[in-house]
C-alpha cells in the first residue's frame, strides 16, 4: 500500500502566534514566513515530524509493518487468517485493515 505525502515540504503552516520568530531575509528585505517546511535550526524538519506522528499513530493501532522514507510510505498488509472456500475451491485470506482504513486512522492529522 504506498502512500506519497503531497507537497510534503510546503504543507506545515506556523502558528499565527509563531510568525514573528519565522522571519527571512531576502535580497529585497526581510519577510515573515508562513510555512515552515524544515523547522527551526534546532528542530527534525516539521514535515518529517507530521510523518513520524502517522507512523506512531498506526503503530499504535496495529498498521504495520511500515517503511518511510521522507515523504513515500509503504504500508504492508499481512493476512490474518485464511477462509478456505466451499467445496474445495480457492481460500482467500482477510487483513486487519485495507488503504482505507489505514488513512481513516491518521485523519485528523491533514495529511494531503
Amino acid at each position: 500500500m504506498p502512500l506519497d505525502i503531497a507537497k510534503f515540504h510546503r504543507t506545515c503552516p506556523i502558528l499565527p502566534d509563531h510568525k514573528p520568530w519565522f522571519v527571512i531575509r531576502g535580497s529585497d528585505g526581510f519577510y515573515i514566513d508562513h510555512t515552515c517546511p524544515f523547522g527551526c535550526s534546532s528542530a527534525s524538519s516539521n514535515s518529517g515530524m507530521i510523518a513520524n506522528a502517522a507512523m506512531d499513530i498506526w503503530e499504535a493501532e496495529g498498521v504495520g509493518p511500515i517503511v518511510k522514507y521522507e515523504d513515500d510510505v509503504s504500508v504492508f498488509r499481512i493476512p490474518t487468517a485464511e477462509i478456505p472456500g466451499a467445496d474445495g475451491s480457492s481460500s482467500h485470506y482477510t487483513y486487519p485493515y485495507d488503504r482505507s482504513s489505514a488513512v481513516e486512522r491518521i485523519s485528523s492529522l491533514n495529511i494531503p
